[in-house]
């Protein structure tokens, strides 16, 4: 592991850190054993919480995973918070450097509930995904390491409208675009795909492409 181990992994063990005291109350298995989900008693004098944990076991650093695991292990995730008895409490996500399968995972967890909304909301809706990952990354440097982090955001979105019958709400009829000129197809490549290289800032992108529309349409006009 790359963090500290600050739970115990078995049933009944406890881990003390001075003052405070965690003690693992019940695990669960899911994902074919790829998603551990314990119940947590944790105790610091009179006060105590009870919290869940989530640990994915199979996600590489750097790497991705099947989007229809990770759609899984999200909904899971919002089940349980949606069975709170009170408010819907916070929810931590880390991972080694807290940037890369974390700002994925958020980034996911956040277009969801943004497409979860009725038909008639739904297509009406553009949906910025690049947006959503520059917030992120505004937020928090380098949320999103890679290409195929930023293309795994992707699949999840096509998958869960796949998955729940909306993709032609999301998807226009191909009459209602137009050619794009050609001095934007012919935009670097990896001004979109280094996501790692903190010089890339999808903001100039976008700037640069409303330019070019604007002058499109003053050529028109």
């Amino acid at each position: 592991t790359s963090c500290y181990p600050y739970i115990p992994r078995h049933k009944d063990e406890t881990l003390n850190f001075n003052e405070i005291k965690i003690t693992v109350i019940n695990i669960e298995y899911y994902l074919d054993n790829q998603l551990e989900i314990r119940r947590l008693f944790v105790q610091k004098g009179k006060t105590h919480y009870n919290l869940i944990h989530f640990f994915f076991t199979n996600w590489p650093k750097y790497g991705t995973v099947d989007y229809r695991t990770l759609i899984d292990l999200i909904e899971i995730v919002n089940q349980y918070e949606q069975e709170s008895i009170n408010l819907p409490p916070p929810i931590v996500v880390h991972c080694s450097s807290g940037t890369g399968r974390t700002g994925t995972y958020i980034a996911i967890d956040i277009i969801l509930h943004l497409l979860d909304q009725p038909n008639e909301q739904l297509e009406r809706m553009q949906l910025d995904i690049m947006g959503v990952v520059n917030q992120l990354r505004h937020d928090r440097a380098k949320m999103v390491q890679t290409e195929k982090q930023y293309l795994l955001i992707h699949h999840c979105v096509e998958e869960y409208l796949r998955k729940t019958n909306r993709l032609n709400l999301i998807i226009k009829e191909y009459h209602e675009y137009e050619t794009i000129p050609e001095s934007l197809s012919k935009l670097h490549e990896d001004r979109y795909s280094n996501l790692s290289d903190s010089k890339v800032n999808s903001l100039s992108i976008i700037d640069h492409v409303v330019n070019e529309i604007n002058k499109k349409y003053s050529r028109k006009n």
